[in-house]
């Protein structure tokens, strides 16, 4: 596997997992747990935070 491919995957594994993260704070949210789900948006948020600012640093070429 080579640079690419290796980022690429991160980002989808990442990604999946900041989008299972607010699907569980919303399943929290509904529950009424609200600080519970507060968490894991917050969790989410940054996971989704990281991978925009992944994508921004990486040099192109």
């Amino acid at each position: 596997m080579d640079n690419d491919a290796l980022f690429v995957s991160a980002i989808v594994v990442v990604g999946v997992l900041a989008i299972l993260n607010a699907w569980r704070g919303s399943v929290l949210m509904r529950g009424g747990d609200v600080a519970g789900a507060r968490k894991f948006f917050i969790m989410g948020l940054t996971m989704l935070f990281m991978v925009a600012f992944a994508i921004y640093i990486r040099p192109v070429g």
